[in-house]
């Protein structure tokens, strides 16, 4: 018998026994056992598609003040110092612009690899998500896709940052950062900076659309969604 993976294994397990589904104690007819699994694909599928979409677009990163990307904290300080903000202010605000769009670029990448993660759903990552906190399944695509999320997005980061000349300007601010006194150095690495925090907000953006899937009735776009969720 070949073996069945993913979705369908996870159906077939259901059907055959899961009753400890999250909506069990408010439906007293057991609502159908299926209907969780291909809810929950459907909630990761609403989100996965939101997300991406919304970050890959112009300005998907740079306008939404929950994802931009700024630079590092130390370097953001010294840049409002009246002495140099001006000259500063040249070349950081276009510095940011371009990370953030190198992020919009990098997140395009992220859709197969997400989709791929669906498809190895077990039975305990289903029981996990369903049952778990509004952010579950975010959390269960961190844990799985990070790693093959960087990989993908890194090597196109550095290359948009070096043809924009974006990574030497960066050289240049860290050096002359990292030569004040007694001051900690920070690293002169940009496209693992930005890679980082392009799937920080990647992951922001999700942790949001998963929430809204669970609780927001316009969210819901689904039957199943709405039968499994829409009582929340």
């Amino acid at each position: 018998m070949k073996k069945l993976t993913g979705a369908i294994a996870l159906i077939l397990i259901l059907s055959m026994g899961f009753t400890t589904c999250k909506k069990d104690e408010t439906n007293p007819d057991n609502t159908d056992k299926v209907s969780y699994v291909d809810a929950l694909l459907d909630l990761l599928n609403v989100a996965i598609d939101n997300s991406v979409k919304y970050a890959s677009k112009v300005d998907g990163y740079f306008k939404n003040d929950d994802i931009k990307i700024l630079l590092p904290k130390e370097i953001q300080t010294i840049s409002e110092l009246p002495i140099v903000k001006d000259v500063v202010k040249t070349f950081v605000e276009p510095l940011i612009k371009q990370l953030n769009r190198t992020a919009e670029t990098a997140a395009q990448k992220a859709l197969p690899i997400f989709k791929d993660a669906i498809k190895k759903l077990n039975f305990e990552d289903a029981l996990a998500i369903v049952n778990g906190a509004d952010n579950a399944a975010t959390d269960y695509l961190k844990k799985t896709t990070y790693n093959k999320l960087y990989d993908a997005f890194h090597p196109d980061i550095v290359k948009a940052l070096e043809e924009s000349g974006a990574q030497q300007t960066w050289g240049l601010f860290a050096e002359a950062y990292n030569n004040i006194p007694l001051v900690p150095e920070i690293g002169t690495d940009l496209a693992k900076y930005t890679t980082e925090k392009a799937l920080d907000g990647l992951f922001i953006l999700m942790e949001q659309e998963e929430a809204k899937v669970r609780k927001n009735a316009d969210a819901q776009v689904t039957d199943l969604l709405r039968k499994v969720f829409g009582n929340n």
